[in-house]
C-alpha cells in the first residue's frame, strides 16, 4: 500500500465516521466521557501508586539514616567509654607508681644524707620537698592532663628535674653542674651498632653544648652498654677513669649517668649529671640520681601514650 492509497484510507475512514456520529448524535458524548473518565481514573491512580512509592522509599532511606546514625552515636559512646577506662586504668596505674617514687625518693634522700653524715632531719624534708616533691607533682599533673597538653607540660617536668638535681646533688647551686637527658632515637632502634640518642633537654653551663650520642662512636659505646645493662655510673674524677682515656672531658672533672627506663623494661635514654669540681658526683648521690630517673621514665611513659616526638628544650 503506497502513501496516495494510505491516505486515501485515512480520508474515507473519518469521512464514514464523521457520518455515524452525524446519524447517533447521542452515542458519541457518552463514549468521550466514558473515556475520559476512565482515563482519569487510570491516572489518578497512577499518580498515588507513584506517591505512595515515593512515600515508601523516603520512609526507608530515613529509618537507615537513622538507623546508621543511631550506630554511629553508639559506637562513638562504646569508643569514648573504652578510651576513659583505658585511661583511668592507666591514671590508676600510674598514680601507684607515682606513689611508690614518693616513697623512694623520701627513702633516698634519707640514706644519702644519713650516708654524708651531715645532714638533719629537718634539712632532708627541705631537700625532699625542695627538689622531689615538685618533680613529682609535675608528673602528676602529666598524668592528669589531656593528651593533647602532655608535650608542653614535658619541659615543666624537665625544669622540675633540673631544680631537683640541684637541691640533691649540687647543693642549690645549678651553675655548678650541667644536666642532659638523652632521648633514644626510635628510628634507630633496628640497626645494631648504629642507634643514637639525640638531647632531649640540657641545662648549664651555657657555653658548652652536649652532642647526640651515636653507639659506634667513641663517646657512644659505653653510654649505651650502660642503657642496656640497666646500670648507673658515678665517676668521682675521670682521671681515675680508664674509659676515659684519650677524650676531651669538655669541661667537666665527676659525672653521674642513670638509665632512664620504665618499670615495664622500656629504655627511654640516659640522665647525664657532671660538674667541673672533683667529687661534684659521687656516690653519696647514686640514690637521688636514681629515683629522679624513675621519675622520668614514668613522664615519658605517660608522654608516650600521646605521641612522644623527641624535641630540645633549653632553660
Amino acid at each position: 500500500m503506497g502513501g496516495s492509497e494510505l491516505r486515501a484510507f485515512r480520508d474515507r475512514f473519518w469521512a464514514a465516521l464523521g457520518e455515524w456520529n452525524a446519524a447517533h448524535p447521542s452515542v458519541y458524548p457518552i463514549v468521550t466521557t466514558i473515556a475520559a473518565t476512565v482515563g482519569g481514573a487510570l491516572l489518578t491512580v497512577v499518580l498515588w501508586v507513584g506517591v505512595g512509592l515515593l512515600v515508601l522509599v523516603a520512609a526507608v532511606i530515613f529509618a537507615e539514616t537513622k538507623s546508621a546514625a543511631s550506630w554511629q552515636t553508639a559506637f562513638r559512646k562504646e569508643a569514648a567509654d573504652q578510651c576513659e577506662a583505658l585511661r583511668l586504668a592507666d591514671r590508676e596505674a600510674h598514680q601507684a607508681v607515682v606513689e611508690e617514687l614518693r616513697h623512694e625518693g623520701q627513702r633516698a634522700v634519707a640514706k644519702g644524707a644519713k650516708r654524708a653524715k651531715h645532714r638533719a632531719q629537718g634539712e632532708q624534708r627541705l631537700a625532699f620537698d625542695a627538689g622531689l616533691s615538685p618533680l613529682i607533682e609535675s608528673v602528676q599533673v602529666l598524668i592528669d592532663a589531656a593528651p593533647s597538653r602532655r608535650r608542653s607540660l614535658m619541659q615543666a617536668t624537665y625544669a622540675n628535674t633540673v631544680n631537683a638535681i640541684s637541691l640533691l646533688v649540687g647543693g642549690g647551686n645549678p651553675a655548678s653542674l650541667r644536666t642532659v637527658i638523652y632521648l633514644v632515637d626510635e628510628a634507630t632502634n633496628a640497626e645494631p651498632r648504629s642507634r643514637s640518642m639525640s638531647v632531649g633537654y640540657e641545662h648549664g653551663r651555657r657555653p658548652l653544648r652536649a652532642k647526640p650520642l651515636v653507639e659506634g662512636g667513641p663517646r657512644g659505646r659505653r653510654p649505651f652498654s650502660d642503657l642496656d645493662d640497666g646500670r648507673a655510673r658515678i665517676v668521682a674524677d675521670i682521671e681515675d677513669d680508664p674509659e676515659h682515656d684519650g677524650l676531651e672531658p669538655n669541661g667537666y672533672r665527676s659525672y653521674g649517668l642513670v638509665p632512664i627506663v620504665s618499670t615495664e623494661g622500656k629504655r627511654y635514654g640516659l640522665l647525664w649529671v657532671d660538674s667541673p669540681i672533683v667529687s661534684g658526683l659521687n656516690q653519696l648521690h647514686e640514690p637521688a640520681l636514681d629515683v629522679i630517673a624513675r621519675v622520668l621514665a614514668l613522664a615519658l611513659k605517660v608522654h608516650d601514650s600521646a605521641g612522644r616526638r623527641a624535641g630540645t628544650g633549653q632553660v
